[in-house]
């Protein structure tokens, strides 16, 4: 089946949730039970998951990794053994720090929720579902 996941504020400031089962005449239905279009505030989004970070396993490899990899170019350029002890961790945690960081400046942007009316509407067809 094929049913989309949504959640509601209505006017009187309840929230409805759930999948929608049917749309049809201005009207929602959610888990089978109807609501008007006119009775809808808000179209609120589902929460996305935290950034996590990775297990400690993973973590525990990135770390030897950039150990190994501080070693070695501290070997092959002893002239340059500060640089190479700073470039291994850099190669290492580098990328996931960019994407940590990333991630979250772009959750702060983004919309949580759609308030209905001024900017945007709620267009229902009456084209039904497929199940």
């Amino acid at each position: 089946t094929i049913w989309d996941s949504i959640g509601l504020r209505l006017q009187d400031g309840s929230i409805r949730g759930g999948y929608i089962t049917d749309l049809r005449n201005d009207t929602v239905f959610i888990n089978g039970n109807p609501v008007g279009k006119r009775a809808i505030k808000r179209v609120l989004l589902k929460k996305r998951s935290k950034n996590k970070l990775p297990d400690v396993k993973t973590m525990a490899l990135i770390a030897g990794g950039a150990a190994l990899t501080s070693a070695g170019l501290a070997i092959s350029d002893p002239q340059h053994k500060t640089e190479a002890i700073i470039a291994g961790p850099v190669i290492g945690f580098g990328p996931l720090l960019i994407k940590y960081i990333a991630k979250g400046s772009v959750r702060a942007v983004m919309r949580k929720k759609y308030k209905i009316g001024k900017k945007y509407s709620l267009h229902i067809s009456d084209v039904p579902l497929v199940r």
